[in-house]
C-alpha cells in the first residue's frame, strides 16, 4: 500500500513540482492518504532552501492536494531542519491518531481528516519536554 502511494506521488510530483523547491528530496507516507514531501531549491538570493509539504491523496481525482494543510507547510534553510520538522509533523499526526488527543500544534487528528494510520507503522509513546 505504501509503495503504491509513493509511486503515485512520484508520477504526480514529476508533473507538478513546487515552484521554489522543485527538486524532490524525500517522501514519508504516514497514512493511506497522507504524505510529507521534502524538496529543495534556490531562494531569491540563490541560497539553498528546503520545503516541507503535507499532501493528501485524492483518489477520486487521482492527484495530491496540500490546501488542507497549508498551515503546516514550511520553508527551511537546512536539510537537517527540514528532516526534523517533517519528523515532528509525522510524530504529531501519529500521536493524535494513537491517543485520540488532538495536538494543539496540529489542529486536528488523523480521524478528523478521515485518514487511517498505516498498519505497518508502530507508534511509540514519547514524552515531550516542557516548554
Amino acid at each position: 500500500m505504501a509503495h503504491d502511494l509513493e509511486s503515485k506521488f512520484a508520477r504526480w510530483q514529476s508533473k507538478h513540482p513546487n515552484f521554489m523547491t522543485p527538486k524532490f528530496v524525500s517522501l514519508r507516507v504516514i497514512s493511506d492518504q497522507l504524505v510529507i514531501e521534502i524538496s529543495s531549491g534556490r531562494g531569491i538570493t540563490n541560497e539553498r532552501i528546503y520545503g516541507v509539504t503535507v499532501f493528501r491523496y485524492r483518489p477520486e481525482r487521482g492527484d495530491f492536494d496540500n490546501s488542507e494543510f497549508r498551515d503546516l507547510n514550511k520553508m527551511l534553510y537546512s536539510s537537517d531542519s527540514a528532516r526534523k520538522y517533517a519528523t515532528k509533523i509525522q510524530l504529531d499526526f501519529l500521536e493524535d491518531f494513537a491517543f485520540d488527543a488532538p495536538s494543539p500544534h496540529m489542529g486536528a487528528s488523523l480521524r478528523a481528516h478521515g485518514l487511517r494510520r498505516r498498519p505497518d507503522v508502530r507508534v511509540r509513546q514519547h514524552s515531550r519536554r516542557p516548554r
